[in-house]
């Protein structure tokens, strides 16, 4: 009887899959911060910064709906202005970060856009300030998963090539501080990114 039951699943499930259009790929570009950050003591201003991100992605389109898990690393800077023992002082903050996130959306001939859930781990971060070289960054709430949003519009350029668009906030805040021989920088926000990336895929089933 299980026999019988196996092989009625498969009849039924063998057009449907048949039916998804699967892809695997890697994605790569540059981002630019879109932070929102509170800033205290003698922080005196933000600026945002180019980054980089690259991620490996899988895509599956059933009819005109699409469902992407993807899992990626990318860098988030911005530059800081700081006045530092009565002097102003330069300094860029490099946050490194994983990602996993899974899209879900509609494509309409080549143009494809979703939306979706995110988790973003620090990996790693520095505070390099022109003045203090030793300065260092600790995250007050490190090891913490902080949860976020990504939207994405996609355009299929051929049928291994594609270039994508997106935005990605943070929901939940994070707080830094920032310690040198002389001084101490404190500042907080939920962090984001605009990005552009190329994307290829090294297997594709159609």
């Amino acid at each position: 009887m299980h026999k019988l039951i196996c092989l009625f699943i498969f009849l039924y499930l063998a057009p449907a899959c048949k039916a998804v259009d699967f892809k695997l790929g890697l994605m790569a570009g540059v981002n630019t911060s879109l932070n929102q950050l509170y800033t205290y003591n003698d922080i005196t201003g933000t600026d945002p910064k180019l980054g980089y991100n690259a991620q490996a992605y899988a895509r599956f389109k059933f009819s005109s709906y699409i469902l992407q898990p993807e899992l990626g690393y990318l860098t988030n800077r911005v530059g800081f202005s700081l006045n530092e023992n009565g002097q102003s002082a330069e300094c860029n903050f490099n946050l490194g970060q994983m990602y996993t996130s899974v899209l879900m959306g509609f494509q309409f001939s080549k143009i494809r856009f979703a939306i979706g859930p995110s988790i973003v781990f620090y990996a790693n971060q520095s505070f390099d300030a022109l003045t203090s070289k030793t300065t260092v960054i600790s995250q007050v709430n490190d090891g913490r998963a902080q949860i976020g949003a990504v939207a994405n519009l996609g355009i299929n350029v051929s049928k291994r090539w594609s270039i994508d668009a997106r935005v990605s906030r943070t929901f939940t805040q994070s707080e830094f501080n920032s310690t040198s021989p002389t001084s101490s920088y404190n500042f907080s926000g939920n962090t984001g990114l605009i990005s552009i990336m190329l994307g290829y895929s090294i297997f594709k089933t159609k």
